[in-house]
């Protein structure tokens, strides 16, 4: 195992809610409605119905509602990093690629959103009942 693989396995992934709304894939100016599965602030597993293009360029916008309010990321720079096509829809693995942010105010911002978000999920997340079985 290379010390990348290694190393990934120490981020958490942290489980997505319904506090996450509007998250779309825009690829070649189309767009492709997908459910968040999991995440963390470097990337998201996402689920689509049907697959999505190959592309170098696609986007992601995201929406997460925290107690603080609503967090809107638009037009996030990413790589798609894993495919797993199913007889019942996709899921993807996604890379931000907020380093090809050009604005250094609007890569700041992105980042530290991605960070509230995982911190907003860590905390949703401390619970015992990690897949609401019983409450």
């Amino acid at each position: 195992m290379n010390q990348e693989n290694e190393n990934k396995r120490y981020l958490p992934r942290l489980l997505c809610n319904d506090n996450f709304s509007d998250c779309l894939i825009s690829i070649m100016g189309k767009s492709y409605k997908a459910t968040p599965i999991n995440f963390h602030h470097c990337g998201i597993a996402l689920y689509t119905i049907s697959p999505i293009p190959k592309s170098d360029a696609a986007k992601l916008t995201i929406s997460f509602q925290s107690s603080d309010g609503r967090i809107l990321i638009s037009d996030l720079p990413i790589r798609i990093a894993h495919a797993n096509e199913m007889d019942i829809g996709c899921q993807y693995g996604i890379s931000f690629q907020a380093d090809k942010i050009q604005d250094i105010d609007s890569y700041i911002d992105v980042e530290e959103k991605l960070i509230t978000i995982e911190a907003a999920l860590a905390t949703q997340n401390q619970s015992a009942d990690r897949y609401g079985l019983f409450s």
